[in-house]
């Protein structure tokens, strides 16, 4: 897998889990992967999810870019940092900043590179 599939394999990812959110549906996400930090990945706003249905408690709850690293792509994982994070292998990504908009019309949203 390339660092261009894999991008845009996370980033997909993360859209599906969010799409079906309604505190999700107006919002502008920006995901920044290897920018400020070489060894994480950033997500703003700071977005928890549950791993199923079934297990609703807040120990239960991932951050994530965490969940979907961890569901999707633990060969990218390295290990946690002191605050928590996940340190990752960013250079298995195309580095960059996205951002997940809307469109001019308010109805469909798309990946933008910035």
């Amino acid at each position: 897998m390339t660092n261009y599939q894999r991008t845009e394999s996370l980033l997909k990812a993360i859209s599906k889990r969010l799409s079906s959110r309604s505190d999700c549906r107006k919002v502008e996400f920006i995901v920044d992967i290897g920018v400020h930090d070489s060894t994480s990945i950033l997500f703003d706003p700071d977005t928890y999810v549950f791993k199923d249905s079934h297990h609703r408690k807040d120990i239960d709850s991932y951050r994530i870019v965490d969940f979907i690293l961890m569901k999707n792509m633990p060969e990218v994982i390295w290990g946690r940092d002191n605050q928590g994070y996940l340190s990752v292998d960013t250079t298995m990504f195309s580095r960059g900043i996205f951002k997940y908009e809307l469109a001019y019309n308010g109805k469909k949203r798309r990946w933008v590179r910035l």
